[in-house]
């Protein structure tokens, strides 16, 4: 039997532009896309019950830098029904990027809504494309901006952080529909909720505001917003773009009459997500390399993994053939964030060296990571304290430097006021390169500095503390 697909499009003549949407239902939920990348929920058919007003990218670059729906959005390619969707029974798809007033960060965001029939989730697809030869590599936190309206009314709705399941749940008292929203492809970093105010998203003070709840790592338990309505922003950890590369984020909507039903419907989009999708055994979400006097570390961590076995190193010396360190062992299917090391201490010439991840499934198959490449003793090591990151941060943070001698090395995080509050380290210290994380467990907000003192140097950094 053929399957009809329900789509329209409206157009709104506007001072000589177009402004078009489309749609689709499912039977259970229906959705709608803008030129300008707005999504729009109804539970179940479009223009009955709207649920969400607006869901759109908003993508943290540093304070000052960033790409938002009111403020940046400009059509690149306007929103159509797919007519022979790949993945679903149903697929929208558009593009934007930053010309609508040509503000840094320049980007290109492309976007697939994915629907099924009689199923009351949906899948979106958000491919993040670095165009800004400026900026150059960007750290960039993608997210969500969330407006609720919920039974097609503005106000006193509560929201909810289900930290365990990292779902974000929408609701009104009395209830009478659940709205669900969680990222599928990476842990849940940060969510914020406040009330609407007028403006909230135009000006320079809404591009730190963004920043500030995209990158402090915090997640809101709970929210009821006043009658205006409240506000979500939410996001994954910093990933970094290269000029031209390009980052993919999935998100997942459900619906349902409680909060149990919404709850069983997105681990229905879930479980397609990870069939569709996440077909690759490990989604490897960080490769780091570091040279620690003569040895080198090796750090990894997935979001997935399917199958499993584990993990041979492996490392060649300039042009010679690979050969293998050793293996780590995999965490066979989960969906939970695993971190793993390993450390290379057999290093006896200095040159250049590759490193390799391979992972093995239980069946023999083997998929390689990107290969990186160190220089040991072949550039000479230098006195250097490197920015902490992230920076604003909540909690934890990263700490990089190195060190051109052995030296006797201090390194102490002093208050606003001068005062020492932590020694971290206080030893003496082979040349090479140092990193780790700083928790900030009982410090307060605020400012700190972070001094590196050996021997002959000392380097002072300043660290922004957000809770």
């Amino acid at each position: 039997m053929m399957r009809i697909v329900k789509a329209i499009i409206f157009l709104f003549l506007c001072a000589g532009s177009v402004f078009s949407q489309v749609y689709f239902e499912t039977g259970k939920i229906s959705l709608q896309v803008s030129n300008y990348g707005r999504i729009r929920i109804y539970n179940p058919k479009f223009s009955s019950v709207e649920q969400i007003n607006r869901l759109s990218a908003v993508i943290g670059v540093n304070t000052n830098d960033v790409f938002a729906y009111n403020e940046d959005a400009a059509t690149v390619d306007s929103a159509k029904i797919v007519r022979s969707p790949k993945h679903s029974d149903f697929e929208i798809y558009n593009s934007t990027d930053n010309s609508y007033l040509n503000l840094p960060p320049a980007l290109l965001n492309k976007m697939n809504v994915y629907g099924w029939s009689n199923e009351a989730f949906s899948i979106i697809k958000l491919t993040v494309i670095n165009k800004d030869a400026v900026l150059g590599n960007i750290n960039a936190f993608i997210g969500y901006e969330i407006l609720p309206k919920v039974d097609d009314l503005w106000g006193t709705e509560t929201i909810k952080t289900l930290n365990e399941k990292e779902i974000i749940s929408i609701s009104r008292s009395p209830a009478s529909s659940f709205t669900g929203v969680k990222i599928l492809s990476s842990p849940l970093f940060s969510a914020k909720y406040f009330n609407w105010y007028n403006d909230y998203d135009l000006g320079q003070s809404s591009d730190s505001m963004f920043y500030a709840y995209l990158s402090s790592g915090v997640k809101q338990d709970l929210f009821t917003a006043s009658n205006d309505g409240a506000v979500g922003v939410i996001g994954q950890n910093a990933v970094n773009i290269k000029p031209g590369d390009s980052a993919v984020v999935y998100l997942a909507l459900a619906v349902g009459a409680d909060e149990a039903t919404m709850l069983n419907n997105m681990d229905k989009a879930e479980a397609k997500y990870l069939s569709l999708f996440a077909n690759v055994p490990v989604e490897m979400t960080s490769f780091y390399v570091n040279i620690i006097g003569n040895k080198v570390l090796l750090d990894w961590s997935t979001a997935t993994e399917t199958n499993n076995n584990g993990f041979n190193v492996e490392r060649k010396f300039e042009n010679a053939e690979w050969i293998n360190l050793g293996f780590v062992k995999g965490s066979g299917s989960t969906a939970d964030v695993h971190k793993y090391s390993f450390i290379d201490d057999k290093i006896n010439l200095p040159g250049s060296y590759f490193y390799r991840i391979a992972q093995v499934d239980f069946d023999g198959t083997i998929s390689y990571s990107k290969e990186i490449k160190v220089n040991i003793a072949g550039e000479p090591l230098k006195f250097e304290l490197l920015q902490n990151y992230p920076n604003p941060f909540n909690n934890s943070t990263r700490i990089h430097y190195q060190i051109p001698d052995n030296t006797t090395v201090t390194l102490k995080i002093f208050d606003a006021l001068g005062r020492q509050i932590k020694s971290l380290v206080n030893e003496r210290q082979d040349a090479g390169t140092y990193e780790f994380n700083f928790a900030a467990d009982g410090l307060s907000s605020g400012l700190y500095f972070l001094v590196l003192q050996t021997d002959n140097n000392k380097s002072t950094i300043k660290m922004f503390l957000l809770k």
